[in-house]
């Protein structure tokens, strides 16, 4: 059986390369992996605002870090200056 993130990892891949840059289908994916985060936040904490919430709040300083790892790389890669 494949792992979980690497078969995410490879289907956003693709769907990036299939976006070729779109602005509209770039955000229709970022739209949807925000809803299936969502969703298995909902599901994983039952349903509990406050279990959600504290799980969000990690979730958000994750993805900061995450995103200023990888805006330094698209950065480079595109020219573009932080």
């Amino acid at each position: 059986m494949t792992d979980f993130s690497t078969e995410l990892a490879k289907l956003v891949a693709a769907e990036m390369r299939a976006a070729n840059g779109d602005p509209e289908k770039i955000a229709d994916m970022t739209e949807r992996l925000i809803a299936s985060l969502a969703f298995t936040i909902a599901i994983g904490t039952r349903g509990n605002n406050a279990k959600a919430s504290e799980l969000l709040e990690g979730c958000i300083a994750h993805l900061t870090e995450t995103l200023t790892a990888h805006g330094n790389v698209a950065a480079a890669l595109f020219g573009a200056r932080p």
